[in-house]
């Protein structure tokens, strides 16, 4: 009977999480924020930098940035369950402090600097939860602000945020849509090396649906650098979703799930879905939970880098080293896939600035796009030590360079039988 409840618990838990939600995206405005350059991005600084004896001199453009962002939100204020602001942000230069926002005037929140505090780059996806009386119907005032701190010059840059609007089930959008009564949940008939994904939705419901995305919890590779490898996986570029499970636009919404370096769990995998429908509302589904891989699975390590420099950034033709260390003898690798996550600021003249082993893997994009970038590399076991491995970066260039992203470059390993 005890787990029973336990079970009723549980699911009325993922029901709840279950819901309707608007989301409302800002839009860079040149002239809001007080730039000359129309291309750039939402920049916070810290509060003397425009006088900086060097810095107003040499960056112009970026030290006379406001910090002030607007976003219309077209929702009657009242009638809105809870809200939260997402983000997609750089968390600027290491040590930088206090990363805040005020909206309207009103609540100012704080924003993680968990990776930053450590002298190290991060780009993070927070979601903020905030007062929802802060908002106002129409047009709203989001001021970015933070503090120096110990760094040379205190900033961050957000490159995508909104506005998350959570519904009450009486919603009229819900009712006048047919909405009522709408549930979904991902459906899995076992979990294998490549496991079909689908939707579990009533028929009379996959007609509104434009576009389903899932995401995985389980424990691995930290790619939304917030310090927690168990974890849901995957994450906004450009406010589309990548590195995740995968994405279908077609009834019966299917997707193939590639487990095979997913690493071994101590813990239940679940599943959930994002959903975008035709009325412009998103929905997100309840909680596939309680999976595991199958008993006998080859067993898959997740080995992260130690040893590396505060901060783990090369400019300037300065190289940076750290290490990766296998406990095992290489032979005993079936496959191998190297993940590095960075802020590309660009290698200058340097024709390979990533290497593990002496070996080059391609990390940047070669054109120094000043953007977030994870890849994955199948490395050749061939190439790995039964010992310490050794990582090089190295990038030419005087006032940016590459920087290496929380939590650093690392091996899964998927072991033989």
């Amino acid at each position: 009977m005890k787990q029973i409840l336990i079970l009723l618990f549980c699911l009325l838990i993922q029901q709840a999480n279950a819901q309707f939600y608007t989301q409302y995206w800002a839009t860079f405005d040149a002239k809001i924020t007080n730039s000359t350059l129309p291309s750039e991005r939402l920049r916070a600084q810290d509060a003397t930098i425009s006088v900086h004896p060097v810095f107003s001199k040499s960056h112009i453009i970026e030290t006379q940035m406001n910090g002030l962002q607007l976003i219309t939100v077209n929702e009657v204020i009242l009638d809105v369950k809870r809200t939260e602001i997402v983000f997609e942000m750089w968390g600027g230069h290491p040590l930088s402090e206090n990363k805040r926002f005020t909206i309207n005037g009103r609540g100012t929140y704080h924003l993680p600097e968990k990776g930053n505090s450590l002298e190290q780059s991060e780009y993070i996806y927070p979601s903020i939860p905030i007062t929802t009386s802060d908002l106002v119907n129409g047009v709203n005032a989001f001021q970015m602000a933070c503090d120096r701190g110990t760094t040379f010059w205190g900033n961050y840059i957000v490159d995508e945020m909104a506005v998350k609007c959570y519904l009450k089930d009486d919603d009229k959008r819900i009712l006048d849509n047919g909405l009522k009564g709408f549930k979904a949940i991902p459906f899995v008939e076992k979990i294998e090396d490549l496991t079909t994904v689908k939707l579990s939705v009533a028929p009379e419901f996959q007609n509104q649906i434009v576009k389903v995305s899932y995401i995985a919890r389980y424990d691995g590779y930290d790619d939304r650098g917030d310090g927690y490898g168990n974890n849901w996986h995957g994450f906004t570029h450009k406010r589309i979703y990548t590195n995740h499970v995968g994405t279908a636009t077609q009834a019966p919404f299917s997707v193939n799930w590639d487990t095979r370096m997913i690493p071994t769990q101590g813990k239940a995998m679940a599943l959930k879905a994002v959903i975008e429908l035709k009325n412009g509302l998103f929905f997100e589904s309840e909680i596939l939970d309680n999976l595991w891989f199958p008993k006998g699975r080859p067993t898959v390590l997740l080995i992260h880098s130690t040893n590396a420099p505060a901060p783990f950034w090369s400019r300037d033709n300065q190289l940076k080293t750290a290490k990766i260390t296998l406990p095992f003898d290489p032979k005993e690798i079936e496959s191998a896939e190297l993940m590095v996550k960075i802020w590309d600021g660009g290698e200058g003249t340097v024709a390979d600035p990533f290497k593990l082993n002496g070996i080059a893997y391609a990390i940047t994009r070669k054109h120094a796009d000043h953007d977030v970038h994870l890849t994955k590399h199948v490395v050749d076991a061939k190439n790995l030590k039964a010992s310490e491995n050794t990582i090089e970066l190295n990038s030419e260039t005087k006032n940016h360079g590459i920087e290496m992203l929380l939590p650093f470059p690392a091996l899964i390993v998927r072991l033989k039988k």
